[in-house]
């Protein structure tokens, strides 16, 4: 799962007094500019001065903290923070490494646009938090300040990402801790070097290029990998309870349309039971098993088999009273020459695909997919009405159709999760620019390689009205 939240506050302030501006530009403020930047310039016209320029943030850490209480977003999420190259008429440096820190005093974004000369006074500035207000120490950083990572820039031309994970999850704690964030030239470039990095762009809030303003990127891996469609028989070769050799199943305890625990029992764990046949005259053993709650209403089993069925029957029941089941249906056995290979192809279709979305909607996307052999086509593989046939580890990928750019890319935060019938995964569109089309794509990685499906699906987002 993909969650972005752009910055709220973003300005760049400079201490840069030769050749760029007239006059002092340490009290001028950018905060409305649809650029950032950050340099760092030594001896100019001769002199030995440095000059610097340094980007200041602020992220709604108070929405973010909201949707984390509300269970929106998980323990143990990625954030990232993110910031994208702007081409600039100047020449970009290379070779460099950028720094992000959190700074602990407020400040203003402030109105002034221009980032070229400087012209424009205000706070933030250099100086001043606010108009009126210092810094503690001009430039916006005390000493004391949180080193929250670097990236290294080999050509100049690449985005910013810094995994923030530290940082972000003291704001779940608390949301008023963050004041904002710094990025700047790493010490040695601003204070020792004599070598000039001039300069290096990226867009501001105001860019008028919604996929470029700068974002906190939310990662995480909500997929549940169920392989009652997938179930494959143990094999002799590894250990019973190896993870290639044990299938993943998943039982959903649903009252009235919500989760809900066994009994209101979050201790309580059901049993789970499998037969040769649907009377259940003869009882499988399991090789291995092992049963969990995972959250509230959801319970796994980790099991493995050996049998020579095509197919067995599973069962959770009540592991006191043995008499109320919970669940009984069939499972089909995976024959070894239909199990997953590096040869095998896929097809799918998105069975509650829309053609448009609303920009605050979370969709929900059900695709059935299944494997094709020699004699198949969309065709009479649709009129043999055929099981599902889910990928182990199966991901998708956004791409705006105008210029092909890749919006979310093919990750372990893109899996979808794989149901009895079907897979599925939930997407948040306010990732997308309404106003656009969208294709999704889909690839299964198998082997540490993707192999891309040829179905596309095109959807366009909307604006949200009212």
């Amino acid at each position: 799962m993909i969650k972005r939240y752009i910055a709220e506050k973003d300005t760049t302030i400079a201490d840069s007094k030769v050749g760029r501006a007239s006059g002092d530009t340490t009290l001028a403020n950018t905060g409305a500019s649809d650029s950032l930047e950050v340099f760092t310039v030594y001896g100019r016209n001769g002199t030995t001065d440095r000059e610097k320029a340094r980007i200041l943030l602020r992220f709604p850490s108070e929405d973010i903290k909201a949707d984390y209480d509300a269970g929106l977003i998980p323990d143990g999420a990625t954030y990232v923070l993110r910031l994208f190259h702007v081409n600039t008429v100047f020449n970009t440096p290379k070779n460099f490494t950028l720094e992000a820190y959190s700074i602990s005093e407020s400040w203003d974004e402030g109105s002034g646009i221009n980032l070229d000369t400087y012209g424009d006074a205000g706070a933030a500035n250099w100086n001043e938090a606010s108009e009126g207000t210092s810094w503690t120490t001009a430039g916006a950083l005390q000493g004391s300040d949180d080193l929250l990572g670097s990236e290294e820039f080999t050509t100049g031309l690449e985005d910013l990402e810094i995994d923030i994970t530290s940082e972000v999850e003291t704001w779940l704690v608390d949301a008023n801790v963050h004041s904002g964030i710094l990025i700047k030239f790493n010490d040695f470039a601003e204070d020792t070097s004599e070598d000039t990095f001039y300069t290096k762009r990226f867009s501001a809030r105001s860019s008028e290029f919604y996929l470029n303003r700068p974002i906190i990127e939310v990662r995480y891996d909500d997929s549940i990998s169920d392989d009652r469609s997938r179930f494959e028989t143990a094999s002799p070769i590894l250990p019973a309870s190896d993870s290639e050799n044990t299938n993943t199943l998943y039982f959903f305890s649903y009252f009235k349309g919500a989760l809900r625990d066994i009994d209101d029992d979050d201790t309580y764990l059901p049993d789970v039971n499998f037969y040769k046949d649907e009377d259940k005259t003869i009882e499988i053993t399991p090789d291995y098993i092992d049963i969990t709650r995972e959250s509230e209403g959801v319970y796994k089993a980790v099991v493995s088999i050996t049998t020579l069925e095509d197919e067995i029957w599973e069962e959770w029941v009540d592991s006191i009273t043995t008499t109320r089941v919970f669940y009984f249906k069939k499972i089909n056995i995976e024959q070894e020459d239909n199990i997953e290979d590096a040869g095998s192809e896929y097809t799918c279709s998105i069975r509650n695909l829309k053609s448009f979305y609303k920009e605050d909607e979370l969709a929900t996307f059900e695709v059935f997919v299944r494997k094709l052999n020699n004699s198949s086509n969309i065709f009479n593989v649709a009129q043999a009405n055929p099981e599902a046939d889910i990928p182990r580890d199966f991901r998708y990928k956004m791409i705006r159709d105008v210029d092909n750019r890749e919006i979310v890319e093919y990750s372990t935060y893109t899996r979808l999760s794989a149901k009895k019938d079907f897979a599925e995964f939930d997407f948040d569109m306010s990732v997308l620019e309404p106003g656009y089309t969208y294709t999704i794509r889909f690839a299964r990685y198998f082997n540490g390689g993707l192999r891309e499906l040829s179905n596309r699906f095109r959807f366009r987002v909307r604006e949200s009205t009212g």
